[in-house]
Order: C-alpha cells, then sequence, then structure tokens
C-alpha cells in the first residue's frame, strides 16, 4: 500500500505539471481506493469529492457516477445509511442518464447493501440479483461471488 500511494501521488504530481485534469482523477482515485482499504475515510472522502469537482468540471458523467458511488459506501461504511442511500440514487441517475452499465452496476450494488444493512432483504434483492447475469456475460467473477453473498 506504500507504493500505491507513492506511485499514485507522483503520477498526481506530474499531471498536474501537465494541467491534465483527467490524469489527476485518475490518480486521485487510486489514492482514495487506498484510503478506503486502509481504513482512513476522511482521506478517502476527500479525494472523492475532489475527483467529483474534476469530473463535473470535464463532463465525466460515468467518473462523477463512480465518485458519488464510492461516497455513498463510505457513508455506509460510516454509519449513515440515509447519506449512503442519498449518493447511491443520485450516482444510478446519472449512470442511467448516461446508458453507463458498469456505473449503474456499481450504484446498484451499493444500493443492494444499503438495503441489506437496514434489513431491508427483499429491496437488496431486487438490487442485487439483476446483476448476476450481467456479471456473469462480461467475466465477472469475483462481482458474481460478492452479490451471491450479499444475497
Amino acid at each position: 500500500f506504500t507504493t500505491m500511494a507513492g506511485d499514485a501521488a507522483a503520477a498526481r504530481e506530474l499531471f498536474a505539471e501537465l494541467e491534465d485534469g483527467w490524469g489527476e482523477l485518475e490518480a486521485g482515485y487510486v489514492l482514495a481506493m487506498r484510503a478506503e482499504i486502509v481504513g482512513d475515510y476522511p482521506a478517502a472522502e476527500r479525494w472523492l469529492r475532489a475527483g467529483l469537482r474534476v469530473a463535473e468540471d470535464l463532463g465525466l458523467w460515468s467518473d462523477v457516477s463512480f465518485r458519488l458511488s464510492g461516497l455513498g459506501r463510505l457513508s455506509l461504511l460510516s454509519g449513515d445509511p440515509a447519506g449512503a442511500d442519498e449518493a447511491l440514487r443520485r450516482a444510478r441517475r446519472l449512470a442511467v442518464e448516461h446508458g453507463d452499465r458498469a456505473a449503474e452496476e456499481f450504484a446498484d450494488i451499493g444500493l443492494g447493501l444499503v438495503a441489506r444493512r437496514q434489513g431491508r432483504l427483499a429491496a437488496a434483492a431486487r438490487h442485487l440479483r439483476p446483476w448476476l447475469d450481467w456479471l456473469g456475460g462480461i467475466g465477472g467473477t469475483a462481482g458474481r461471488a460478492f452479490v451471491l453473498a450479499q444475497l
């Protein structure tokens, strides 16, 4: 994880020097994911919010959706299911509006996690089950295993 953080930070600095917003966005996402993995949720949130602003400025709606889903998952992990639900629903709406199935799947799985954690098992299944075939069709064996574990 140390190498991951160092490489992503170095890449982000290089992209900043080049004034390449997309590159900064991608490197920042790695930093956000690393922070989430090691349990530094405040840092993960800062990176995701910074990326959200850049993605919105660049009109990269799939990236906006993924950042919102990430913020939703952080809210869930931090004990804020209402905040999680709000961010994930916004992420899903954007994904559907822009025809991005991967972003839609990421948001919908997050909504399934929120519902499951709240004990709304039928709602969780409605969010999770439809993605099993899609994940199988794209070779998403890890995703299928995750969904099946949640179900």
